[in-house]
């Protein structure tokens, strides 16, 4: 998902002492709509295979039960093989939760708090190859089987009716192009990774009659000591009848802190996030963060409608200080109040 060749940067060296780590931490959070929850997560960073490659494979898995008997467990790896010519990453999950819904729309009524609940397996897998120092191909497939257990009853969800309401099927194939000149995976200080994404949904495959093409770029640049600036950049657009599910959105961790995920959904995207990462202690640093995005049903709407922008700050603790691995706490504004995010690595 990339479209600049620039800022093609040299990888890091092989490191003798980088072996094998193993890091298990408890979990214990609260949020309105889980109540009180527990859980464990634990990451895994190796060099598998007997000819070492430069980059760190990964291992994340994550088990967590909320006061509300939901339940979330998932593993999510990125394997580098074969010297770094292969590239193996996925995610492998079941979730017993609840969503919120607020329309299917860029401008959703506020006054609107709706959820669902849904119990889902899901199986994503992406295999790449090098095709250059930098570039990579390849090919993916993805599956998420939505059984939805509860709806508001004469709610939006139950009103409207979208392709999807009473659960759905995704299983769509992809087509991949990456650039990856990043000087390291985790918390890079330079480069840039960027991939893009063509995928097809066939009717009668899964439900639906759609494809989505889905562009992520990112960019890091040293500033002054210790500091990296680093941007991203999201694109999407679908063709023809996608469940709801399969809708870009905004809000969340990753697409526009500060808004809940799925406040606003569409067919297109765009979006765009900045961050400064400072760095001031060993292991601690700390982070200024703001993004503007929307979502449209035509693609030429996108430069026309509103665009909703947050902004906020976090602090980061190094788990890994030889990967760069971080733990990330993180608070942003938005129109709701302050939204809490807390998870492993970083948003890009």
């Amino acid at each position: 998902m990339h479209v600049s060749a620039q800022s093609l940067v040299k990888e890091e060296q092989p490191d003798d002492s980088l072996k094998t780590s193993l890091s298990v931490y408890p979990l214990l959070f609260y949020y309105p709509k889980t109540r009180l929850g527990i859980g464990v997560t634990g990451v895994l960073s190796f060099f598998p295979g007997k000819e070492k490659g430069k980059r760190p494979s990964q291992l994340l898995t994550g088990l967590a039960y909320t006061g509300n008997r939901q339940i979330l467990l998932s593993t999510f790896f990125d394997l580098f093989l074969m010297q770094d010519q292969l590239q193996v990453e996925g995610e492998v999950a079941y979730y017993d939760y609840f969503y919120p819904y607020y329309g299917l729309s860029n401008k959703t009524d506020p006054e609107v708090k709706e959820k669902y609940f849904v119990r889902f397996p899901r199986l994503r897998a992406n295999v790449l190859r090098s095709i250059h120092p930098h570039w990579k191909v390849g090919l993916g497939v993805e599956y998420d089987g939505y059984k939805i257990i509860e709806i508001a009853e004469k709610g939006s969800l139950d009103r409207e009716r979208p392709l999807g309401w009473d659960g759905s099927q995704v299983f769509s194939a992809s087509v991949l192009l990456r650039l990856d000149s990043r000087d390291r995976v985790y918390s890079p200080q330079k480069g840039a990774l960027a991939t893009f994404t063509q995928s097809f949904s066939p009717e009668g495959v899964g439900t639906g009659n759609y494809s989505r093409s889905d562009f992520i770029g990112a960019y890091y640049q040293g500033l002054w000591k210790k500091s990296v600036l680093a941007l991203n950049m999201k694109v999407g657009h679908i063709t023809g009848e996608a469940p709801f599910q399969e809708r870009f959105y905004l809000g969340g961790a990753k697409n526009g802190r500060g808004i809940i995920q799925g406040r606003y959904r569409g067919e297109d995207r765009l979006l765009f996030q900045a961050e400064v990462r400072q760095s001031f202690l060993p292991r601690w640093g700390a982070t200024l963060f703001a993004s503007t995005g929307t979502v449209a049903d035509h693609f030429d709407q996108v430069f026309s409608t509103i665009y909703h922008t947050n902004a906020g700050g976090g602090i980061r603790f190094m788990l890994q200080p030889k990967t760069g691995l971080n733990f990330r706490l993180d608070c942003a504004s938005g129109d709701e109040g302050l939204q809490f995010y807390f998870s492993v690595g970083e948003t890009f």
